[in-house]
């Protein structure tokens, strides 16, 4: 039998991981965000509904222990990975149905939101097996690199993507027949997750490393003594509360007081993903050249007063968004690649799957929690009106508030989080500063006359 090599079975799984990605960027992008919310608005979901259903993607993260323990008991990820995703996407084409079921009257959000609780259940089955399957597929030295290339690739899918869902709404919702138009984008983004099944289907899976078939409690408990891996699940925790509370807000607040379309929100994703495609490769080169660490403190800095500026946005003057915009495209980016990376060089290799599910679990569960005092407060202070000048605060500026505040407070947690051979901030700060003064120079001594 021959016996192919492991660097040719990581490069065809790297190129078939960008194309699935694609396909299930397509899924993602409708179905993750205002597009989901905006379904609830039109089913007529509250405001603490709409924290709810903010709060059901971290709630299923909390199933990654038993992931992991099937990975352990299997000896594979790709079916687990694969089925579940499948699972987990198509249950949106029953959600999109029930616009037209009239006769459940009342019951129609409590289907809604289960439904969506069983769907995201699933995704996390998968994500905890794809994560897993994906760190013994991409070299451990070309991983900032290669995830900053894919994430490029996927952003401009996913720009495109929001553009033609945004018309379409908009187009329905004009003609006064809304319900359809959700059929028809989540329709397509469930087809699309079939294209992705396949296309995962055919990715090779390197040979698992031997693994000690553990009991659950004992696979539960196994990262805990890891000293730098709970200063690791500590920080994110916060990290969860922070950005947990006004988790599903914005768009609402979006779509409901300041009267936006479904084409401007499409808009915003379009503004960010514009601007993340030269921001995505650049985190990757400065994560490969001076650790996650680094560019996780960097980029955290750069989105804490992000949500400041919906303060100021009212109808009709919505130019405070396009600038949030604009900044989340420099800036998320770097957490998402930072904080992946991070996670998994933090992870032992004997017990990575423990790891990565502990750590899927709690920061699961805190941010949860945290969906849920969002959705809290936003009930309690509905009646909360406030008039300064031309801008009108209203409820959901307090959320915004408290996690543009939990945002800077997280960083105090940081000088825990340990990292082998990561650059300090002010070096890395140096380094781009240096780069930016020789661009500069070259550029200036390019322009001079002779």
């Amino acid at each position: 039998m021959v016996t192919v090599p492991l660097e040719r079975i990581q490069k065809r799984g790297m190129r078939l991981a960008i194309i699935e990605g694609a396909f299930a960027t397509v899924h993602i992008a409708i179905t993750l965000g205002a597009f989901t919310t905006g379904l609830a608005l039109f089913l007529g979901a509250s405001d603490f509904q709409i924290g709810l259903l903010a709060s059901l993607t971290p709630l299923s993260s909390t199933f990654s222990l038993i992931s992991a323990y099937w990975i352990s008991s299997l000896g594979r990820r790709k079916p687990l990975a694969a089925f579940s995703a499948l699972l987990g996407r198509a249950l949106y084409l029953p959600v999109v149905l029930l616009p037209f079921l009239g006769f459940l009257g009342g019951a129609k959000m409590a289907l809604f939101l289960g439904t969506i609780a069983v769907s995201n259940i699933a995704l996390a089955f998968s994500g905890n097996a794809w994560t897993d399957w994906m760190t013994d597929l991409v070299p451990l030295e070309r991983r900032g690199r290669y995830f900053g290339i894919r994430s490029t690739l996927l952003g401009v899918v996913s720009m495109a993507t929001n553009l033609v869902a945004g018309k379409a709404l908009d187009h329905y919702k004009a003609q006064g027949n809304e319900a359809t138009g959700f059929l028809i984008i989540f329709s397509v983004a469930v087809f699309f997750a079939s294209l992705a099944f396949l296309v995962l289907l055919r990715q090779p899976e390197p040979k698992m490393a031997p693994r000690p078939r553990v009991p659950l409690r004992e696979l539960a408990t196994t990262p805990f003594q890891d000293r730098d891996f709970r200063s690791l699940i500590l920080f994110f925790a916060f990290w969860a509360v922070a950005t947990g509370l006004p988790a599903g807000y914005f768009g609402a607040h979006f779509l409901k007081n300041l009267k936006g379309s479904f084409s401007g929100l499409a808009f915003y994703s379009i503004v960010a993903g514009l601007v993340s495609l030269p921001a995505q490769p650049l985190w990757g080169r400065l994560i490969d050249r001076m650790g996650n660490k680094p560019v996780l403190i960097a980029s955290i800095l750069g989105v804490t007063i992000l949500p400041l500026f919906w303060f100021f946005a009212r109808p009709g003057f919505l130019f405070p968004i396009w600038v949030d915009a604009f900044l989340s495209g420099i800036f998320w980016p770097g957490i998402a690649l930072s904080s992946f990376n991070l996670l998994l060089v933090s992870a032992k290799e004997e017990s990575r799957a423990a790891y990565l599910a502990v750590f899927t679990t709690l920061t699961g569960l805190t941010g949860f929690l945290a969906s849920l005092v969002g959705g809290t407060l936003a009930t309690l202070f509905s009646f909360f009106i406030w008039k300064i000048g031309p801008v009108t605060l209203v409820n959901f500026h307090i959320l915004f508030l408290l996690s543009a505040l939990g945002r800077a407070a997280v960083l105090f947690f940081m000088p825990k989080v340990k990292e082998a051979q990561a650059k300090p901030l002010a070096e890395m700060m140096r380094f781009l500063t240096d780069y930016m003064i020789r661009r500069f120079s070259l550029g200036s001594g390019q322009n001079q006359p002779g």
